[in-house]
């Protein structure tokens, strides 16, 4: 695997998000019945990348995975991870965040 960067999402960039977290999900094995409820959420929204902290790790310059810490309560939550099915287990989850990202 190339070299991982970790940088804040872009508004534009939240329909990719989605798309990332569809694919994780559906490589799970749940029902084609349960993707298609699921799909119907609202997952990650342009507001939400204002408004909590979202980051995406990247390998080159394609989003492999993302991550939205909720930043309006204490304590902080990670309310999503999600990895391309194609990167798991290649520790993009475990990556270290750049400094001025924390």
């Amino acid at each position: 695997m190339a070299e991982i960067r970790v940088r804040k999402a872009l508004v534009e960039e939240a329909p990719l998000l989605r798309d990332i977290c569809l694919q994780a999900k559906g490589s799970w094995g749940y029902t084609d019945e349960f993707m298609a409820r699921f799909a119907q959420e609202i997952i990650i929204d342009a507001d939400s990348i204002l408004t909590d902290r979202v980051l995406v790790a990247c390998e080159r310059e394609q989003i492999i995975g993302w991550l939205r810490v909720l930043t309006n309560r204490e304590p902080l939550i990670l309310d999503d991870l999600w990895v391309l099915p194609t990167a798991f287990g290649k520790g993009v989850g475990r990556h270290s965040l750049p400094r001025q990202l924390r």
